[in-house]
């Protein structure tokens, strides 16, 4: 699959299992120039300045979280960009971890794969129109909020108030 936006996609996942099973899954879909390292200090010694790479990082490393080696590698490479992945589903480390500039926040589970898949296409589809993808991605991430939650609030029409509000 051609990365016209990106040198390589570069996976930092202390878990080797998952780690290269994401590098093996994107392999298979024919993207090129896929890496994986185990450790933060081995990806951050592979950063070129001129690269514009594409980061898929856990969130709970050994060390550190992904949002603290997004924060070092976007001062080695201010065009490189970012999915944090965690096994973990943290509404304020996505929310974090978009103000920060990353494309989006995947929680590990069965879906995980199919969910990168459809990601990584529309990256590389539209790295070039970056600010509308943003707000894409920022309302995606709303929605999938609020229709997780939602079984647990009250609609209007149970409790209708005059001004519209949700009543509890």
């Amino acid at each position: 699959m051609t990365m016209k936006n990106f040198d390589r996609i570069v996976i930092l996942d202390d878990d080797p299992f998952f780690g290269k099973l994401i590098a093996n899954f994107l392999k298979n879909q024919d993207y090129k120039n896929v890496v994986y390292y185990e450790s933060e200090a081995d990806c951050l010694a592979s950063i070129n300045q001129q690269e514009r790479s594409l980061f898929l990082l856990d969130h709970h490393l050994s060390n550190t979280t992904g949002l603290q080696t997004m924060e070092r590698i976007q001062i080695l490479n201010e065009s490189s960009r970012f999915i944090i992945i965690s096994g973990q589903e943290y509404c304020h480390v996505a929310i974090k971890a978009i103000k920060q500039g990353a494309i989006d926040y995947i929680e590990k589970n069965k879906f995980t794969l199919l969910r990168l898949g459809n990601l990584l296409r529309k990256a590389i589809e539209n790295e070039s129109n970056n600010v509308v993808f943003q707000k894409n991605v920022e309302r995606e991430l709303i929605e999938h909020r609020s229709s997780h939650f939602s079984k647990s609030l009250k609609t209007t029409e149970e409790y209708p108030h005059a001004d519209g509000r949700i009543g509890y």
